[in-house]
């Protein structure tokens, strides 16, 4: 533990679907053309093969890591730079300022909110992106009133870019344990 008390992060064990997805992500990427084309899981292109631009995954990765810091910013500054009128989020096809209200519902329980990426990995369109996200729980949070309390939970992400945006996003989050670390004193 560290002195704030949270666990330090390269003793977090990610959960089994963490672990899956990853597992998934580099088997793919290593797979001959002819048998990735046949793959549920792949993309259309691989960063590897002719077919992908010089440096997309770069870019790709580059994209993802500018709409977290979009994320971490209270304002939302640049939203129109990372995302399209329509975006795909855990599989609900969404309009952007649907998005920016369900990303909001995080802010406004943990309103300095940021996210921590620990690694990243690219192979064609899509990212895959974990870390930590923290924040200071200050308002109410999925039925929870302000505590005042740190939070740090485990996240992952897959994102998918086209055209030089984010159009689909997976994200999972440890809500558990954030439940755990702001439940007000005396509940168990």
């Amino acid at each position: 533990m560290t002195p704030g008390g949270f666990m330090h992060p390269k003793r977090v064990r990610p959960s089994l679907a963490v672990v899956a997805m990853l597992a998934i992500l580099a088997l793919v990427a290593s797979l001959p053309d002819a048998a990735r084309a046949e793959c549920p899981f792949a993309t259309k292109s691989g960063c590897a093969s002719a077919q992908a631009a010089p440096g997309a995954c770069d870019a790709n990765k580059q994209i993802v890591t500018g709409y977290f810091r979009c994320i971490s910013d209270p304002g939302f500054k640049e939203w129109d730079k990372y995302f399209p009128e329509r975006v795909t989020f855990n599989g609900t096809s969404m309009s952007q300022e649907g998005l920016r209200e369900t990303l909001s519902s995080f802010r406004a329980g943990f309103s300095d909110l940021v996210f921590l990426p620990m690694g990243q990995m690219a192979e064609g369109d899509r990212v895959a992106t974990w870390g930590f996200f923290e924040g200071t729980h200050t308002g109410d949070f999925l039925g929870v009133a302000s505590t005042g309390k740190r939070a740090r939970w485990f996240g992952t992400t897959v994102d998918r870019i086209e055209n030089g945006k984010v159009v689909e996003m997976w994200h999972q989050m440890d809500l558990l344990s954030v439940m755990q670390q702001i439940r007000p004193a005396g509940n168990s």
